[in-house]
Order: C-alpha cells, then sequence, then structure tokens
C-alpha cells in the first residue's frame, strides 16, 4: 500500500518544487497534480520532475473531451516528463465516456511507454478501467463505495484475463492557516488551499 500527495496544479511554481521534494524525501510513493479547466497539469507536473529522482508523477486527471490524445502526447514530451515514473491520468463525462476512454488509451498506449490511469466512477467504467488501464483513480467515494467499485475494476480485469489494475482513490484535506475556512468547499481547490491524498487500497 503506498501513500501519495497531491496540489492543485495552479499552485505557485515554487510551492509545487518544494511539495515534490519534501514527499520524495518523506517516503511518498507519488506525487500528483491535477488539471482543471484551462490550467495545464502537464506544465504544472514537470516542476516536480525537476526536484525529484525516484517518486512516481501523477496527473488526476486530463478530461479527454477537452484534450485529446494527441494534444496529451505533445504535452507529456513538451513537459519532458519521465515516462518511467509518469502515471498518466485521463477520463471522460457523458455522453459517450466508455467509448472516449477506451479509444483515448489506445492511442496513448500506441505513442507513449507509461502507465495510463483512468477515473472511474460508475459500474461500467469501474469495469472498462480494469479491462484496459494500469490503474484506477476513485473521487468523490465513501469507503463502502470504493470497495463496490474496486470489485467492479476486478471484474473488468478478470473478464480481460489481465492483472487488476492498481486502485488509487483522493482524500481531500484543507491545510494551513486557512484550512478550516476551505475545508467546507470548493474555494480551496481553486486557490490551491488543500492536499490531495490518492491512497493505493491494493
Amino acid at each position: 500500500m503506498g501513500l501519495g500527495f497531491a496540489v492543485f496544479a495552479g499552485t505557485m511554481p515554487e510551492i509545487i518544487r518544494a511539495s515534490a521534494r519534501e514527499a520524495e524525501q518523506l517516503g511518498y510513493s507519488s506525487f500528483w497534480v491535477n488539471h482543471p479547466g484551462s490550467t495545464d497539469g502537464l506544465a504544472a507536473l514537470a516542476q516536480a520532475t525537476r526536484e525529484t529522482q525516484r517518486i512516481e508523477l501523477g496527473i488526476g486527471v486530463i478530461p479527454l473531451h477537452t484534450r485529446g490524445p494527441e494534444n496529451i502526447v505533445q504535452g507529456v514530451s513538451a513537459s519532458a516528463l519521465p515516462l518511467d515514473r509518469l502515471l498518466l491520468g485521463v477520463g471522460s463525462p457523458n455522453p459517450e465516456a466508455l467509448k472516449r476512454v477506451r479509444a483515448g488509451i489506445a492511442e496513448l498506449r500506441r505513442q507513449l511507454s507509461t502507465r495510463l490511469v483512468v477515473a472511474a466512477l460508475g459500474p461500467q467504467m469501474c469495469r472498462l478501467a480494469g479491462e484496459v488501464a494500469d490503474g484506477v483513480l476513485f473521487n468523490w467515494l465513501t469507503p463502502e463505495y470504493a470497495r463496490l467499485s474496486a470489485e467492479r475494476v476486478r471484474e473488468g480485469a478478470a473478464a480481460a484475463r489481465r492483472e487488476p489494475p492498481k486502485l488509487f482513490a483522493y482524500v481531500r484535506v484543507a491545510l494551513g492557516p486557512a484550512g478550516r475556512t476551505l475545508a467546507g468547499g470548493g474555494a480551496g481547490e481553486r486557490r490551491g488551499g488543500h492536499a490531495i491524498l490518492p491512497v493505493r487500497l491494493r
């Protein structure tokens, strides 16, 4: 079981660099950023790359309906992200989310030799993630629903006759003097006021 640490991608670069450096020194297994709106998570993750040598680097997640596989590949290359440490997360809302994720993963796997993580919430996406992904990222789940989702991922992997992917989940916390204020809503994410802990469930 690993423990990761993450920050909002729009956080100041010097804070991203310091956080990634500290996470590696403290023995965290992974460091993550998100990809919200017009903020480029790949460019933000590049800040962490410069300060680390061993820790896995994750992005959770890039929406495929706004940034297609070809553009993602270009972004990974432009940001000089280390493919051996990269956990490249993608996802998609409906409609046609399953079709888009399946095609997106296939194209990314054709062009990049890195681990691909799928954001999954519903049962069908969980099964698809088990079938095609190297990792699955859960978000906004109760412990009970996380266990059910993990089982659906394993069902998808079994149907595809492959090993189940690694499972991660966001646990959101507010840090710093403004933590109590930010903990109650989404303002913390917009202002970079909270951390995210993707924890390996298996």
